[in-house]
This record gives C-alpha cells, structure tokens and sequence, in this order.
C-alpha cells in the first residue's frame, strides 16, 4: 500500500472519527465548533500515528504469513487495537503528568477505536483505489 492511500485513509478516518464525536459528545448548537476542533486534532494524529503505525501493522502482518482471509481479519483487528493502546499510552505519558484517571480510560478507549477505523478505511480505500485503478 502506498504512501498516498495511507495518507487518504488517514484523512478520512479522521473526518469520520470527529463526525461521530461531534454528534455524540455535543449538542446541535455545537456541532461545527466541536467537528472543527476534533479535525484539526485528529488529522494530525491519524497522519502521524496512524500513517506510521499502519507500516509497522502492515509489516507484522506480513510476516504472519496468513493464508486464511479471515484470520488476517481477525488478527489485523488485534494487531491495530493494540497500536491504539499503545500510541495512547505514549501520548498520555509524554503530554499528561497527573497520573491515572478516569480521563486516561476514556481516551484509551478512543485510541482503540480510532485504531480500528483506520484499519476499516484503510480496506475501503484500498478497495476503492483498486478499483478506479489509481
């Protein structure tokens, strides 16, 4: 997968991502404040760790040497969740000082579920651009 179509996918995972958040942490009143603050966040994110993560995800699965399509789903699933948790642990270490909180599950469980829709639109761009042949 190249350069340009993990770049794609992170752009759209991330304006899925902050759609969804904005429509289920705010109200109607502060939906585009919220979904412009969310994209900017989140781009970056899902450009640096995403597109980062994905090469190293990508190789590990490789390696694996699955023929079974649908264990490659499975443990791809696996392997993205727990590049979620631990690219949320090194950003909660390396920003936050204050410890363990309630806050600190809440974005694990963000981090896991921005994981898991990168590796999601990561097969619907792949398909798409196999498609179109680009």
């Amino acid at each position: 997968m190249s350069l340009f179509t993990r770049f794609v996918t992170a752009l759209l995972s991330a304006l899925v991502f902050s759609i969804i958040l904005s429509f289920s942490l705010f109200s109607l009143s502060e939906f585009w404040p919220s979904l412009f603050m969310l994209m900017m966040y989140s781009t970056l994110l899902f450009i640096r760790v995403g597109v980062g993560f994905s090469y190293l995800g990508d190789y590990v699965l490789n390696k694996l040497s699955i023929k079974q399509q649908w264990l490659y789903y499975i443990i791809g699933i696996l392997v993205y969740a727990v590049g979620g948790v631990l690219a949320n642990i090194y950003f909660l270490t390396s920003t936050f000082t204050y410890g363990y909180s309630a806050d600190t599950k809440a974005l694990l469980y963000f981090g896991i579920f921005a994981a898991l829709l990168f590796y999601h639109v990561k097969y619907v761009v792949h398909f798409s651009f196999q498609k179109l042949e680009v």
